[in-house]
């Protein structure tokens, strides 16, 4: 479950821009989203420190979130995997959970890799088509 998370959620962020761009966002938001995975300790801490906490970190995502897409990107993904490790007790030992997340997403950058080498002007030619198509129209 850990390492589709770790596809997945790569795959909710991802933009037709060029392959440069989106391995950036690889490197950038898989570390904030596995480092969420440590939050999931706060399932044994009383409700009133998990709540605070987590609003702290919320605000903290939502000022990273004005930076660039990419911390955008990050920061949900960090405050999704942060409310599951919370609510799933089953995610300890959040190391090996966090592990597998950062598996998944070695997995999600080695298919796009292979893309590179199949196809690898492919979002310069989708952009390329949008704006010809905006021309047009």
């Amino acid at each position: 479950m850990w390492i589709s998370m770790g596809t997945l959620l790569l795959a909710a962020g991802e933009r037709s821009v060029a392959y440069p761009v989106r391995f950036r966002q690889i490197a950038v938001t898989t570390p904030l989203a596995a480092a969420a995975y440590f939050l999931g300790a706060l399932s044994q801490a009383p409700h009133a420190l998990t709540v605070v906490v987590m609003a702290v970190i919320a605000f903290a995502c939502g000022v990273g979130s004005g930076y660039s897409s990419t911390f955008s990107v990050g920061s949900m993904q960090a405050m999704l995997i942060a409310a599951i490790a919370i609510g799933v007790p089953a995610a300890a030992p959040y190391w090996k959970s966090a592990a597998l997340f950062v598996v998944g997403a070695a997995i999600c950058a080695l298919v796009l890799a292979i893309e590179v080498v199949v196809d690898p002007r492919r979002p310069q030619r989708a952009a390329e088509a949008d704006m010809i198509r905006a021309l047009g129209a």
